[in-house]
């Protein structure tokens, strides 16, 4: 089940940002939500560990390839380089 959630919006719990994507800690050390990349940030997948939410998200970074830089800009909201590309 893919659900489009900022984790933003989530309760309690840190936020952990790697590679891009989204480590949202449910219960210290117990479990972990991985979101994609922006801009959906769906839900991917879940761990019991931050940890091995790393590793998950690396061999699907491995699996998948990164993002190509020309993408880059679009992951990010309100960068300079995106400010560029839109003139």
């Amino acid at each position: 089940m893919l659900e489009t959630l900022l984790p933003e919006t989530l309760s309690r719990g840190m936020n952990i940002y790697y590679r891009g994507y989204v480590i949202h800690e449910d219960i210290k050390s117990v479990y972990y939500t991985i979101y994609g990349m922006r801009p959906d940030r769906q839900e991917l997948d879940r761990a019991g560990t931050s940890r091995q939410a790393m590793e998950r998200i690396d061999r699907l970074i491995a699996k998948q390839g990164a993002p190509s830089l020309v993408v880059w800009p679009n992951l990010f909201a309100k960068t300079p380089l995106s400010d560029m590309a839109s003139h």
